[in-house]
């Protein structure tokens, strides 16, 4: 339901310019439970996801992986957004070399 996930979006904005980042997340996961096929409520969900004070880095991978798939099926049915389907790749190879870092303690010890 587009219109649905437009008023959650305009929600999460004004949630974000009240620098409540938790409020904003959450209405822009209800926008992508709306219009999961939409890409752009999936670029604001993992941007905003990635504002939290305390990140979920296992939570951003999850996201973006989904956002991934939809951009995939978008571009099988001919309507591809390529500017939003290439900052969800860069933001999700940011969190990858994040969570590495993190929590498998670097590049150094990963198996190839």
């Amino acid at each position: 339901d587009e219109e649905a996930a437009e008023e959650e979006r305009l929600l999460a904005e004004k949630a974000h310019n009240e620098s409540n980042v938790l409020k904003a997340s959450m209405h822009y996961r209800l926008a992508v439970v709306h219009n999961p096929h939409s890409l752009k409520h999936r670029v604001n969900l993992l941007t905003t996801l990635r504002e939290l004070p305390q990140r979920n880095l296992t939570k951003e991978l999850e996201e973006s992986r989904e956002a991934l798939k939809y951009g995939h099926n978008e571009a099988v049915r001919g309507k591809l957004d390529m500017p939003r389907l290439l900052r969800i790749m860069q933001m999700r190879a940011e969190t990858l070399c994040e969570d590495i870092m993190e929590n498998r303690d670097g590049f150094a010890n990963l198996k190839t």
